[in-house]
């Protein structure tokens, strides 16, 4: 939350230029400046590559690993230690490549399962927004390396998650049984994840992946409870969607995935409205109103 202020202040220090207001411009660009830096100097972590809400009362960075480690991303916060190292952008955005390889579903909040609904395995629409923004908003010649290979949470940096390979929860599978390996990884993507573009670089991989994956959910489990379109998609049949418990619904959307097997990351929309706009050149932005 402490990234908003620095890109609010930034914002009016260019319309008060414009209106020519040079100090006031000159005094909101100062005040983003010392956000910034502390904001580095106190949330991000250069071992771990990832940010951290600050623990007034111990005097130390805690050590739950969320998604608001991309919010400053997100507003254009970008650590130099990252600006100048490829392979560090990477890690500091390897969270999503684990959820795309190893699970069915879009980004959790935390990987930490408490019963809460802010925890796994939850998941919440503006987060997928901010994540994507994030990556979109990294340097182009950090993005250039294709996405490496390899088991998914071995490229997390060490520590960055705060838990151990075997405490991840499982990807449960349909017909019974749990997967703990990238069970959703293909050649050049992941299920749901779309097709592969040749030479694209690691950053544009991860959006393509959490964008498609992100959709199919909403999609999937709303037609699953209920979702139709008039003289174009018929709803389903009332014995398949009694199995849901939809048989008074008109589509509900939880942001886990139908096939090939149950995501157990979910997400409520509930009162808003998704209206999705894809542009020509594959870049997908999502916009929430309220109803």
């Amino acid at each position: 939350m402490r990234s908003f202020p620095d890109k609010s202040h930034r914002i009016l220090g260019d319309y008060f230029e414009k209106a020519g207001s040079t100090s006031k411009a000159t005094s909101h660009r100062s005040t983003a400046s010392n956000l910034r830096a502390g904001i580095l100097d106190l949330f991000w972590d250069s071992n771990k590559l990832a940010f951290y809400d600050y623990n007034l009362t111990s005097n130390a960075r805690n050590e739950i690993y969320s998604v608001a480690t991309f919010y400053p991303f997100w507003v254009g916060i970008v650590p130099p230690d990252v600006l100048g190292n490829q392979s560090k952008a990477f890690g500091a955005f390897a969270s999503i490549n684990l959820v795309m390889n190893r699970y069915n579903g879009t980004l959790p909040t935390t990987f930490i399962e408490t019963g809460l609904q802010w925890d796994l395995p939850n998941a919440w629409p503006p987060h997928q927004h901010i994540a994507l923004e994030a990556l979109r908003n990294l340097p182009t010649n950090l993005t250039t390396n294709s996405l490496p290979g390899g088991n998914s949470f071995d490229l997390v940096p060490s520590g960055q998650l705060g838990i151990t390979e075997d405490q991840l929860l499982p990807q449960h599978i349909r017909g019974g049984g749990n997967a703990t390996e990238d069970i959703s990884t293909l050649s050049g993507t992941v299920v749901n994840g779309g097709s592969a573009v040749n030479g694209e670089g690691w950053s544009q991989t991860l959006q393509r992946e959490l964008a498609n994956r992100y959709t199919a959910a909403a999609f999937c489990s709303w037609y699953a409870t209920g979702g139709s379109i008039p003289n174009l998609l018929p709803r389903r049949p009332d014995e398949q969607l009694n199995l849901t418990g939809s048989l008074n619904n008109t589509g509900n959307v939880r942001f886990g995935l139908c096939f090939p097997y149950p995501s157990f990351f979910h997400a409520h929309t509930s009162p808003s409205v998704m209206t999705m706009i894809f542009k020509a050149n594959s870049k997908i932005h999502f916009h929430f109103s309220d109803v």
